[in-house]
């Protein structure tokens, strides 16, 4: 569901970003280099993070992609929504299976759909960051 390699790399991207060992912005390039990833894709997926708000981009030679708020408050959905849009619960099962198993179907779906978005939404890029010492959940 959530596997593919725009996540992957969006990922990948934003930790590199938030650990902001440099002045200026993390060039789209630099993320490729350091996780062997086609640069252009790096840089769709990066644009892509910019363009939803996730991300700031600063163009010229100084320039690169910053964190447009700080990682703790930027959560896991926010960052998924960016690359695949809303993540909605559409009906499972189609207009002519019985009404009944569509109605369960849907019912199951919505909950897991819900509480899915209620995990990705709690859980922030920093936590994702973490190194887990020292870190209390």
């Amino acid at each position: 569901m959530f596997q593919s390699k725009a996540n992957s790399y969006a990922l990948l991207a934003l930790i590199e970003v938030s650990r902001g060992e440099t002045n200026t912005g993390v060039q789209a390039h630099h993320v490729a280099a350091r996780y062997n990833l086609p640069t252009a894709y790096a840089a769709k997926v990066m644009s892509q993070l910019a363009k939803a708000g996730v991300l700031r981009s600063d163009r010229g030679p100084r320039g690169g992609f910053t964190l447009a708020r700080p990682a703790k408050n930027i959560n896991l959905l926010s960052i998924l929504e960016a690359l695949n849009g809303p993540m909605i619960n559409d009906e499972m099962l189609p207009e002519n299976a019985p009404k009944h198993l569509r109605r369960n179907a849907d019912t199951i779906f919505s909950k897991i759909v819900d509480d899915t978005r209620k995990t990705l939404e709690k859980t922030t890029l920093e936590d994702l960051a973490s190194t887990g010492r020292g870190r209390k959940k």
